[in-house]
This record gives structure tokens, C-alpha cells and sequence, in this order.
């Protein structure tokens, strides 16, 4: 008969898991985890991809925040000067021919000897300036601005030429529209190319220029 010593077993050990701790960390590891969080703060090794995600998404901070490498005028000194003159210039050509038919209202009826269309020498202008305005406006955005402001001055040429040589009032009223037409693509042209050419700073001072210039020839 058996005893009951003889299915006794004795209770066997727990083995630490991963999850429970085993008693306190080696003086090495406690070592060697400091040395590498201590260069992890000294930036000597890689630290994960979402810091490094979230540093690239923060600003530099490199002390001049205005003078970047697309904030810089490329066109400087007596350039410039020369650039703006000829802007300038093309601005009060426009404003004066925008006013200019009140005073000569009476040197035409002398010539022509018709008052029938007279109201069309000022309205004719701002017709064709009006009917053209956003076209050109989108050529501008789409092509070279040197080329469409070459085609305005043209147009602008064309069209006094046509006033001045007029043999009818009819004749007239068409090279007033024409010259309409070229004023926009240099008014537009003016303010594109000083957006272009001027710097962040510069250009509400430059812009504001052209509105004065063009109201002096207008005025």
C-alpha cells in the first residue's frame, strides 16, 4: 500500500517572466542606459522618425527673417533706376491719355466739324481699356510679361498714330478704343513687372508710385 509520501511533490520554483522584475538592475545597465539617454540629449545618436518629423515641420530661426534668397532684388543702381523711369513713364502716358479728349474737344469739332460722336473720343478709351482688362490680365499670368508689355506699347503707338492721321471723326473713335486697348497692357504690365522686380518691403511703395504717376497724367 502506498504512502502518501509517495505522491508528494514538492512545489516547484516560479520563474521570473519578462513582465515581473527580477530583482534590481545590474550596476552595468543602470550605467550604460544613462550613457546612451545622455547622448541622445547631446544629439550624438539618431532619435526616432516622429521627433525628427516634428523638427523639419519647425521654423528656423536664423536671426534676418526678411533678407531670404527670393526676397533680394536682383536689379540694382542706375538699372533700376532706368527700369522704373521707363515703368513710370508708360503710367503717366496712360493717365493722360485717359482725360486727354476733355481738352481737345475744341481743336476736333474745328477739324472735323461733328459734335454727333464727340462723347466717344473719352468714352472710347475706357471702353477699350474695360473690354480687354481681364485677358490681358490672364495672358500675363500665363506668358513672358516682356512680351505682352511690348504688345501693349504697340497697341498704344498704334492707336494715337491713328488718332493723329484720323481723316473722319469715325476714324477717330477707333484709334481712341485701339489706344485703349495698348493703356491696359501697360498699366498691367507696369504693376506686374514692379511685383516681379521689388522686394516684399519695396513693392506697396512702388506700387502706390504708380497709382500718383498716373494720376498726375490724368489730372
Amino acid at each position: 500500500m502506498a504512502k502518501d509520501s509517495d505522491f508528494y511533490s514538492p512545489p516547484m520554483e516560479k520563474t521570473p517572466t519578462l513582465t515581473e522584475s527580477s530583482g534590481p538592475e545590474p550596476y552595468e545597465g543602470q550605467q550604460a542606459r544613462q550613457q546612451k539617454e545622455s547622448q541622445i540629449e547631446q544629439g550624438r545618436l539618431p532619435q526616432s522618425s516622429s521627433t525628427e518629423d516634428t523638427l523639419a515641420l519647425e521654423p528656423h530661426d536664423h536671426g534676418d527673417k526678411t533678407a531670404t534668397h527670393d526676397n533680394v532684388r536682383k536689379i540694382t543702381g542706375i538699372r533700376w533706376f532706368l527700369l522704373c523711369s521707363a515703368l513710370y513713364a508708360t503710367a503717366l502716358l496712360y493717365g493722360l491719355d485717359t482725360t486727354i479728349a476733355a481738352d481737345v474737344q475744341s481743336a476736333v469739332i474745328e477739324t472735323f466739324e461733328d459734335i454727333s460722336q464727340l462723347a466717344w473720343l473719352g468714352a472710347g478709351f475706357t471702353l477699350g481699356s474695360v473690354a480687354v482688362i481681364l485677358p490681358y490680365g490672364a495672358l500675363y499670368s500665363m506668358f513672358s510679361l516682356k512680351y505682352f508689355y511690348i504688345a501693349g506699347v504697340v497697341l498704344f503707338e498704334l492707336g494715337s498714330v491713328l488718332c493723329g492721321a484720323a481723316p473722319s471723326m469715325n476714324v477717330l473713335v477707333v484709334g481712341r478704343v485701339i489706344a485703349g486697348m495698348g493703356g491696359t497692357g501697360l498699366y498691367l504690365g507696369v504693376m506686374n513687372h514692379i511685383s516681379v522686380f521689388a522686394t516684399r518691403e519695396e513693392r506697396g511703395t512702388y506700387i502706390n508710385g504708380i497709382g500718383f504717376v498716373w494720376g498726375v497724367g490724368a489730372a
